[in-house]
């Protein structure tokens, strides 16, 4: 059945539902009607099972409501044939009052699946949908209403249909405010909405000169074979079109309601209908909502205005830090090269400065190393090379290449790393990681001061804990300890960019892990970094960790 994925078998579906409807003008009757809208729910049924089993159900929710439709509609002609016209409610009512929430579920599932956009999406959509309520309400809800002609129980039957085409609203709004709009498929559907909403309203304006081949049969025809065409158009939704659309069309989409607001009051004056208690609540409630939305999107503009002032201080600290760390090794590099390439440099004396200016390449390499990963982590296109780790081999190869420094800046370095604790990760990242944090304690660390590194597991966890008796850190810097290009207070002259911490997060998070600190000034710090442990060595099970994660 691979001919039902190309889009020439829609457009002949199309066609053909299309075709059928505009004969129904010439040929109205029962039997036509009836055909053509089970070939709706027939196009629909198709299409469900074309999907994957867990996208089935929406549509096959949609099927069984066309259907349910299709029986109400012969059950009021069998109840007509036996008593004349049916009273309000009769059997039909039963039936169409089983297939309104069948569609109305079929819609939720669909919008749960394509919308995302979280709680302002949801009130966009409250507001639209609410606001056609407000304008419809004196032209037909208050009809029935109101109505003293009709029973109770026939005034709440029939009103409650045009609450159902509301809901429907709602959710179309709903999806019509992601990038989901952008399928054929979403356009098919939300168009076939819109065309049985038109029918509806405009039955239950004319609801008691009603009769077969009215042109409003032609919307909730159209509307059939458009359900059925959406369910079989081949277009997916991919995961970047579940996001809202740009924050300038949502609110675009909102000046349809403040544009329809006087509307309502145009149209009571118009049918002379009086004010009520009702339409005041529902203007109160739809003013509520815009000057709540207001308020959002007042609080969102400050909330950008304060991500661009940090992006722009980032910025400048960036440029900051990246001329003072390339400007000092540069002018080395071109000190010792000029006193290297002179005449009267013999080989000896040339070959210490050459020595002296691949130290400091080496040290320009690894900042713009360190400015490529940071850039790479926060674009989400870095990956991690999973494998098992034992940590505790980590930990004491990091302390073996670190005592040299350690020794020359008579700093105690203890290593407590005797037992295994094998994870799954990257061991050149988790690696960086130790070297990091050894590092920095090692530079905080006042000549006769103490460094420990350890690593311990249980049966769950491996800790790595890297502690110091330095300077410590200030409650305040604390905060702030692992963003990018951040210096503490007091670590003036002393070398480094501030990327090394914001790395060291970054690789923590990847992994899924977590990275703590503790310290008080004066008296030391201490950071613990707890990973999930690799049962004997093996790599974990699932995703977890299989790329690194957006900085926060």
């Amino acid at each position: 059945m691979s001919f039902l994925a190309d889009a020439r078998f829609v457009r002949a579906y199309i066609a053909l539902g299309l075709a059928a409807v505009v004969s129904y003008h010439w040929v109205p009757g029962n039997a036509a009607y009836w055909s053509i809208a089970l070939y709706g729910a027939l196009g629909v049924v198709v299409g469900a099972l074309r999907l994957p089993r867990g996208d089935r159900l929406p549509w096959l929710f949609l099927a069984g409501g066309i259907a349910l439709m299709v029986s109400g509609d012969i059950a009021w002609e069998i109840d007509a044939a036996i008593v004349g016209t049916p009273p309000t409610p009769n059997v039909s009512d039963a039936f169409y009052f089983l297939a309104y929430p069948l569609m109305a579920a079929a819609l939720v599932l669909m919008t749960r699946r394509v919308s995302k956009g979280g709680i302002g999406t949801a009130i966009d959509s409250a507001i639209i949908a609410l606001t056609f309520a407000t304008v419809l309400w004196p032209a037909l809800f208050a009809t029935f209403a109101e109505s003293g002609e009709q029973s109770l129980s026939a005034r709440l039957t029939v009103g409650t249909y045009p609450c159902w085409d509301l809901l429907f609203l709602l959710l179309s709004v709903r999806i019509a405010l992601t990038r989901a709009m952008h399928t054929r498929r979403m356009l098919l559907l939300i168009g076939a909405i819109a065309l049985f909403f038109i029918g509806d309203l405009f039955w239950f304006d004319s609801v008691h000169t009603y009769a077969l081949g009215d042109w409003m049969d032609f919307a909730w025809l159209g509307a059939y074979v458009g359900f059925g065409a959406a369910a079989l158009h081949p277009s997916a939704i991919s995961p970047e079109q579940t996001a809202p659309v740009t924050p300038f069309q949502r609110y675009l989409a909102l000046g349809v309601p403040v544009a329809l607001m006087p509307t309502a009051v145009v149209v009571e004056g118009i049918i002379g209908h009086e004010f009520t208690i009702v339409d005041g609540v529902l203007m109160s409630a739809l003013l509520f909502l815009l000057v709540g939305r207001l308020g959002t999107v007042v609080r969102g503009l400050g909330q950008v205005q304060r991500e661009l002032s940090e992006q722009n201080r980032l910025k400048d600290e960036l440029i900051s830090v990246v001329s003072h760390d390339l400007r000092t090794p540069l002018t080395s590099i071109m000190g010792y090269l000029e006193l290297a390439l002179a005449e009267d440099t013999d080989p000896d004396t040339g070959r210490r400065f050459l020595e002296v200016v691949q130290r400091n390449t080496g040290r320009l390499h690894r900042l713009v190393e360190d400015l490529l990963f940071v850039s790479r982590v926060h674009t989400g296109k870095e990956a991690l090379d999973l494998a098992p780790v034992d940590v505790a081999e980590l930990v004491r190869e990091t302390v073996a290449s670190a005592r040299p420094s350690a020794d020359a800046a008579d700093v105690a370095l203890d290593c407590d790393a005797d037992e295994p604790a094998w994870v799954s990760g990257d061991a050149h990242r988790l690696a960086e990681v130790l070297e990091n944090l050894v590092s920095n304690a090692l530079k905080f660390t006042p000549p006769g001061g103490r460094v420990r590194v350890a690593a311990s597991a249980d049966d769950e966890t491996v800790w790595l804990e890297v502690s110091d008796t330095g300077v410590g850190i200030a409650d305040d810097d604390r905060r702030h300890l692992f963003d990018r290009f951040f210096r503490a207070a007091g670590t003036d002259g002393i070398p480094g960019a501030g990327l090394g911490l914001s790395i060291v997060k970054a690789i923590v998070d990847a992994h899924e892990g977590r990275i703590d600190v503790r310290s008080a000034v004066g008296a030391g710090t201490t950071f613990v970094v707890r990973l999930s442990v690799g049962p004997d060595g093996l790599p974990l099970s699932g995703d977890a960790a299989s790329s690194l994660v957006r900085m926060a």
